[in-house]
């Protein structure tokens, strides 16, 4: 594939010769021609190109809401080299749990996490150019939510206990039902 941004033009020398030729025609020879072509690449606006694949970040679940956990990058690859702007595809984040700086890719909380509602968010970023809106790209993040210990223990089922009226104090009872 050919790209205006490595390399705008190329220079081929370009031979050709008549392989079957007529045996009347010998005295008029040489029978090949040469040419020098010159390829002129033109340029193509490209959408974004994200440093990554995707991006994982991790948050502990008491985290407080407005801080950043990451953020991701992208670049115009075109000479031009056109801002960037970042939003979040509100179809991966329907609850609006996170948002994202539209200048500078930082990703943050904008409601209280739970790791034991979810445990993972995946969400996609956009990237999209500032002077083209067109030409956008996405990017896959997967936030991890860290465990906190924020909830007190329970019992799995309602336990009656019943205690001898002769017990002695500090004497273990094992009857339950």
């Amino acid at each position: 594939p050919l790209d205006y941004e490595k390399k705008r033009q190329y220079s081929l020398r370009v031979q050709v010769e008549n392989v079957h030729i007529n045996p009347r025609f010998y005295s008029m020879g040489p029978f090949r021609d040469e040419a020098s072509v010159k390829i002129v690449v033109e340029d193509v606006d490209e959408p974004p190109v994200f440093e990554r694949p995707s991006y994982i970040m991790e948050v502990k679940e008491d985290t407080a809401r407005n801080t950043v956990i990451g953020s991701v990058s992208a670049s115009d690859p075109d000479d031009k080299h056109s801002l960037v702007r970042y939003t979040i595809d509100r179809r991966t984040d329907m609850d609006r749990v996170f948002n994202i700086h539209a200048g500078n890719g930082s990703v943050f909380i904008f409601r209280e996490l739970d790791r034991e509602e979810n445990a993972w968010h995946n969400i996609s970023v956009i990237a999209t150019e500032f002077n083209n809106p067109r030409q956008t790209s996405r990017v896959p993040v997967y936030i991890r939510v860290l465990d906190v210990n924020d909830n007190a223990p329970t019992f799995a089922t309602n336990y009656e206990t019943f205690v001898c009226e002769n017990a002695k104090a500090n004497q273990v009872s094992y009857y339950s039902t």
